[in-house]
């Protein structure tokens, strides 16, 4: 599960959104765009743009700003080249009701009901129910807020990556939320953890491992400490590597001994971290040691890299080892945490299932993966695989880097017949697998083949009434590919896509 703005605010959500669409495109927006794209009448996207008007005006930037015509819609205008919205992003949270809530349960200073509605200028029952909103949204992740002082309680280490997640999704690095912690001593902690532990992080993951370090301080001052499971005892028992970084970051930790669960999460989450494969000593040294013990997070990486290699691709030899590190690490990310679909910095992948186009690809890929992740569970019994929708599109990630997501896409055979010469034809073939080659499954037949396939392009208007062609989608196209035949290629590749997945499923059944 996945949560987004509007656990502060569904205006706020909203507006977000419609923030996002018209930054994405270098023009108007039409009322009647903007209501299709969000499901909002036209009086609530004529009242949410006014309002995005006036908060950038408040917020005062000389960047960027939004500018409505009666006539053309909504429109974004930078003012810069590199215009960052982050901090417009943080001034809305951080006005809104449910924000000042989520710190005061973080910080633990939440009095009570009456008392925050008087500091905050709102009813009681308005702080109720932005109570319950969270309280709706937590449950899934094993974690409840108190009634009577507003408690984050339940799985610690679910309460420490979702506190992560919302701040950093806001924040990303910028500013500091946290001020009950001293910046610099992180700062500091954060230096001499990876020095001594000889890890190399991105200055953007650093900042992300303060940002744990400063929630854990806080959580554990209030009494809150992550405990050691026993399943963890398979994963640091008789492993070198955590070993070693026990050993080397105990001057800078005083919860070693009386607390094993604490420096076990946070070194399990500096190897997720290290997915990046510019820094992945550590997850490196952790799989050798994990496949030595022949662990059952090993046993589940190995097994769902044989599924792939066997049933899906061959894996070339180059890309074996960022593999099953990478399948590695969203392994232990599912084995430690529950119900959450995005990863430690709550970011969705799901994109790779959808498209940036109007109509959806892959439509077989998220079936097919699914079903991939429960046969492995049938096979190992490892309730790791059970979090279906963290690993499907973690799983669609790699079959991407080894050109494979179409595997389970139907065949669309297209034929290349114009008057053009033959580079110009193989050029065009290029261009249309670079624009759909990783949407679909495409095959180039050569244009002297008696098979005309399932699409014929071309700028010739020759007679073909014959039976040959009955099954044929012809799409007409310019000597040089214009957006208009690219739009029209598009749709009817998709349709295309569409009757064949039909099609096999209806002779399956």
């Amino acid at each position: 599960m996945k949560i987004g703005l509007d656990i502060f605010d569904q205006t706020l959500a909203k507006e977000w959104e419609i923030f996002l669409i018209l930054r994405h495109e270098d023009r108007f927006f039409t009322t009647e765009e903007l209501s299709a794209t969000t499901n909002l009448t036209i009086s609530q996207v004529l009242k949410i743009v006014t309002k995005l008007i006036n908060d950038l005006e408040d917020f005062g930037t000389d960047t960027m700003e939004v500018v409505f015509s009666k006539g053309k819609g909504a429109r974004f205008v930078a003012k810069e080249l590199q215009t960052n919205p982050r901090k417009f992003l943080i001034f809305l949270v951080e006005e809104t009701l449910g924000f000042k809530l989520l710190k005061s349960i973080l910080n633990e200073d939440y009095v009570s009901t009456s008392n925050f509605s008087y500091e905050n200028f709102v009813s009681d029952s308005t702080v109720r129910r932005q109570l319950n909103k969270f309280r709706d949204n937590l449950h899934k992740f094993d974690l409840e807020i108190t009634r009577s002082d507003a408690l984050l309680s339940g799985n610690e280490k679910q309460a420490r990556l979702f506190l992560n997640m919302m701040l950093w999704r806001i924040y990303a690095g910028e500013g500091w939320p946290f001020e009950a912690v001293n910046e610099l001593h992180i700062d500091y902690l954060a230096t001499n953890i990876l020095k001594e532990s000889g890890l190399s992080l991105t200055p953007i993951q650093k900042r992300q491992l303060m940002f744990f370090l400063a929630i854990g301080i806080i959580r554990r001052r209030n009494n809150h400490y992550v405990e050691f499971e026993e399943s963890w005892g398979e994963l640091t028992d008789n492993n070198a590597a955590y070993t070693y970084f026990k050993d080397h970051i105990r001057p800078f930790t005083s919860f070693i001994d009386d607390y094993p669960g604490e420096v076990a999460l946070l070194f399990f989450l500096l190897i997720i971290q290290s997915e990046n494969l510019e820094v992945i000593q550590m997850l490196y040294s952790n799989f050798e040691e994990n496949k030595k013990n022949n662990s059952f997070l090993y046993q589940a990486t190995q097994a769902f890299y044989d599924n792939v290699s066997q049933d899906v691709k061959t894996i070339p030899e180059d890309l074996k080892d960022v593999i099953l590190l990478s399948s590695f690490s969203y392994h232990l990310f599912t084995h430690l945490f529950k119900n959450f679909s995005t990863d430690i910095s709550g970011y969705d992948y799901s994109v790779i299932l959808d498209t940036v186009l109007s109509k959806p690809v892959l439509p077989n890929l998220k079936k097919n993966l699914l079903s991939m992740i429960r046969s492995l569970y049938d096979e190992t019994k490892l309730d790791l695989f059970l979090e279906e929708d963290y690993l499907v599109t973690k799983y669609a990630l790699i079959l991407t880097l080894i050109k494979a997501q179409t595997y389970f896409e139907p065949v669309i055979k297209i034929k290349i017949s114009t008057d053009l010469p033959l580079l110009i034809n193989l050029r065009l073939q290029e261009r249309i697998y670079n624009l759909f080659g990783s949407s679909y499954r495409l095959e180039f037949l050569n244009a002297t083949d008696p098979d005309h396939g399932d699409i014929l392009l071309t700028n010739i208007s020759l007679p073909r009434e014959t039976k040959d062609y009955e099954k044929v989608n012809i799409v007409y196209i310019n000597r040089n590919l214009t957006v208009r035949n690219i739009i029209i290629l598009s749709n009817v590749l998709y349709d295309t896509s569409k009757q064949k997945t039909t099609k096999e499923i209806s002779s399956s059944d």
